[in-house]
This record gives C-alpha cells, sequence and structure tokens, in this order.
C-alpha cells in the first residue's frame, strides 16, 4: 500500500469514527472529542510510519538486497509471508549464505525442520566462516529429531573460534544437554547442563536462542 493509499485509508477511518461518535447519546457513552481527536492522530502516524518504513526498505535494495528483504520481513505479519519472501530471495541469490541462512531461520521458528536444515546447512556450505549459522543447523535437526547431526553442529559451535558470548555458548550446552538426552545419555545430559549454568548461571531454555545483537559488537 502506498502511502497516499495509507493517507486516504487513515482518513476515512478517522470520519468513520468521528461519524458514530456525533450519533445522538454518544457523548455519554464514549470518549472526549480530544480523546477522539488524538486517537485519530495517532492511527495516522502509525500508518505514516510504516510508509516511510517501506521508502527506507527501497532505498535499501540499491545498497544491500539482503538488508532490504530484512527489513520488508519486519513489516510482514505472518510467518507464511515471510517465508514467501525469504524464498524468492534466496531463488535470486542462490549462491548467498546470508538468504539461505535467513530462510532456514524462518522455517525454523515455523517448526519445519527439514526444510530449515537444507537451508541452513547449504549457508554453511557456501560460507563456513559462518560459525552462528552452526546454532540454526542444531536446531534445524533438532526439531527434525535428527540428532546425530544436532549433536555434531553443537560441538562444532561450542569449539568455534574466537568463542561465542557466554550467554550463547550457555545456551548452546543447554541445546546439547537436550541433544544427548533424547538421544538416551542421560549422564552426558547431566554433565552439560552443568556446565551450561557454570558459563551462565541464568542461560537461556527456549526454543529461540539468545539475540546474539545483545552480546556482540555491531
Amino acid at each position: 500500500m502506498t502511502g497516499g493509499r495509507r493517507r486516504w485509508v487513515a482518513w476515512c477511518v478517522a470520519a468513520g469514527v468521528a461519524t458514530w461518535l456525533a450519533r445522538p447519546g454518544a457523548a455519554a457513552e464514549g470518549p472526549s472529542p480530544a480523546a477522539q481527536g488524538a486517537a485519530a492522530q495517532a492511527f495516522k502516524l502509525r500508518l505514516d510510519g510504516k510508509s516511510k518504513a517501506a521508502e527506507h526498505v527501497k532505498a535499501l535494495e540499491k545498497l544491500d538486497p539482503i538488508q532490504a528483504a530484512r527489513g520488508k520481513s519486519l513489516l510482514l505479519k505472518t510467518r507464511a509471508e515471510k517465508i514467501a519472501l525469504w524464498e524468492a530471495v534466496a531463488a535470486k541469490h542462490p549462491d548467498g549464505a546470508a538468504a539461505h541462512a535467513e530462510l532456514g531461520l524462518h522455517y525454523l521458528w515455523d517448526y519445519k525442520g527439514d526444510p530449515a536444515a537444507q537451508h541452513v546447512d547449504k549457508a554453511l556450505k557456501l560460507d563456513p566462516s559462518r560459525t552462528d549459522v552452526l546454532l540454526r543447523v542444531a536446531l534445524a535437526h533438532s526439531v527434525a529429531k535428527r540428532w546425530a547431526p544436532a549433536e555434531a553442529a553443537l560441538r562444532r559451535y561450542l569449539a568455534a573460534a574466537p568463542a561465542q558470548p557466554g550467554p550463547l555458548r550457555a545456551y548452546a550446552q543447554f541445546c546439547l544437554a537436550q541433544v544427548l538426552r533424547r538421544s538416551g545419555r542421560g549422564a552426558d545430559a547431566e554433565a552439560a547442563i552443568r556446565k551450561a549454568r557454570e558459563i551462565d548461571p541464568d542461560c537461556w531454555t527456549t526454543l529461540r536462542p539468545p539475540p546474539g545483537e545483545l552480546f556482540t559488537a555491531p
């Protein structure tokens, strides 16, 4: 939707709300005129903000298509839309590790382990220096219940140099414990849990890893 179209929609919504509130008896049951105006303005600013974001994404496409796609992805609402976007980007840049890494990540958040593993594995083959992708590889294989490749990826991630930040290493140890437990190696799993707690007593324990941006330099 263009900026002009968004503004037109905002005006129509505001006009409709104003008409409804102007009916007899509305004053007794609705917010004050000042509150109505503030709400309409807030809605308009929200639409204008999305329009400005879209303009920035369009400008970014000329500089970095992958970063532009990340921006577009933030503007999309559903996982299916995000996956479709990254499918198109990966098809356009078949040798781009970043495109496959992002596509695999969105498949992972959709709990689709097989396509997630396919794309993150390809990203790592295209760029072996992307040790951060190893964590996505491990999670993708875990979702697909392939414990051996998940364990291998986690051990490679933990052995990678330079060492990952503490919260990420602790999270990887926690994931390793889950993989070992699913593989029937309870004692090894307990040892991995203890190691995770040694690194970070409050280590992350969800499917989504802690955001690396919090612990790494820009």
